[in-house]
């Protein structure tokens, strides 16, 4: 996995004033996750952790979605043979994706996670055995999650850094607005190419393809003009260079 540019001051160099998002790639071996494992056996296929939540000292429930050309059965039934996982449960499943809860040991980074103090940003991401985790914090905790990192992982990256999203924007999005855009970005609404419609989306969320319109208009409206705030910089003119 190639290292994406910074897109704001490097660790190693002067940190940012205001709290960042950094997201680190950790690569893991087979054996410390079954989730882990299932991406070095099937690099095609991706992953992203919705939840987590430790019930014990040594297990914890994830809903996890897996996207990817392997039949969703295949996916049920590999995890289910994996040493340690308690149950699999599928919550949604259609083609070439696959949304279920599972119970297994602690993975690695949840372990990171609690030994840190520090709440995961989710969703985070699994591909071929790179675990992507986001974390949103001030440039010093940054530093002593990154440097504490280092210490118990041999390849840990920094694949970006840069300023909290609308830092300073106070309700952003309502309660109903959040849940269609997390389903929206999930689901890969805004990806290039898209990977679901408007129709398959308003389908899942239970609505009417006209309401789903509307409230997504009203979510990119808000999102852009909290953008252009920082962008514009409230000047009037582009806060940006020539470039």
């Amino acid at each position: 996995m190639e290292a994406m540019a910074m897109e704001s001051a490097p660790m190693d160099g002067e940190p940012p004033a205001s709290p960042s998002m950094c997201r680190m790639a950790f690569s893991l071996p087979t054996y410390s996750c079954c989730l882990v494992q299932s991406t070095h056996r099937h690099p095609e296929m991706t992953i992203e952790v919705l939840s987590g939540l430790p019930i014990s000292d040594t297990e914890m429930v994830e809903d996890v979605r897996m996207t990817g050309p392997v039949p969703p059965d295949t996916w049920v039934e590999e995890l289910r043979s994996c040493p340690g996982v308690r149950s699999v449960e599928v919550l949604h499943s259609e083609a070439n994706t696959i949304t279920f809860r599972i119970r297994h040991p602690i993975c690695p980074i949840v372990r990171l996670h609690q030994q840190l103090g520090v709440p995961p940003t989710l969703p985070a991401t699994i591909e071929k055995g790179v675990h992507n985790v986001i974390f949103t914090a001030s440039p010093e905790e940054l530093r002593r999650i990154y440097n504490y990192s280092r210490k118990r992982y041999r390849d840990v990256r920094i694949m970006s850094l840069r300023h909290a999203a609308f830092e300073g924007h106070e309700a952003l999005l309502t309660e109903r607005q959040q849940a269609v855009f997390r389903e929206a970005y999930l689901s890969g609404y805004w990806d290039v190419p898209r990977r679901a419609s408007a129709s398959s989306l308003a389908q899942r969320l239970h609505v009417s393809k006209s309401t789903l319109v509307e409230i997504m208009t009203r979510i990119e409206s808000r999102l852009m003009h909290a953008a252009a705030d920082d962008v514009v910089g409230g000047t009037g003119k582009p806060a940006l260079g020539n470039g």
